[in-house]
């Protein structure tokens, strides 16, 4: 290799090394935990007596973010019930996962959601929570609870599993 070449290639690797520097060694979507293997497949989600729940779409945005869309089908012949999208970021400095949702039935909404373990937990005050489970390669399932006295109930559980196609 001649001079030009060394010196180029020195240029990289510093520039290689500085960007590690500002960002971390780790790509910013790693804190996401195995959310970000949702990425580029749609998930249908069924209820527990089987009926169709929603499905969503997700992709990597920027290298970075998780940009979800979710679809609520209408009954047979009609528009969907619900169509919104959602960016899910890691914020390292809170060490949570930020969402931002939207819709056109909805406001802007941002809940922080924290990794724990296979879990990703959602908290929407002192007497609902949510959280998202892990439960196979192809399949992970949403679990709303509600306080029950000093415990929790389930109210709703949707099991998803990865659609084919995409």
């Amino acid at each position: 290799m001649n001079a030009i070449g060394r010196r180029s290639t020195t240029v990289l690797l510093a520039f290689a090394l500085a960007a590690m520097a500002v960002h971390g060694a780790e790509p910013p979507v790693a804190g996401l935990g195995w959310l970000r293997d949702l990425a580029g497949h749609c998930w249908r989600g069924e209820q527990a007596n089987g009926a169709l729940a929603d499905t969503q779409c997700y992709d990597l945005q920027f290298g970075r973010h998780l940009r979800g869309t979710i679809e609520i089908a209408g009954a047979a012949g009609e528009s969907p019930r619900l169509l919104g999208d959602s960016v899910w970021s890691w914020d390292p400095a809170k060490q949570r996962i930020t969402v931002v949702t939207w819709s056109a039935s909805a406001p802007v909404g941002v809940i922080e959601a924290a990794i724990d373990g296979d879990l990703v937990r959602f908290a929407f005050g002192p007497n609902a929570r949510s959280y998202w489970q892990r439960t196979g390669p192809d399949s992970f399932a949403v679990v709303r609870e509600s306080r029950d006295g000093d415990g929790w109930r389930e109210e709703r559980r949707v099991n998803y599993r990865r659609a084919a196609g995409r």
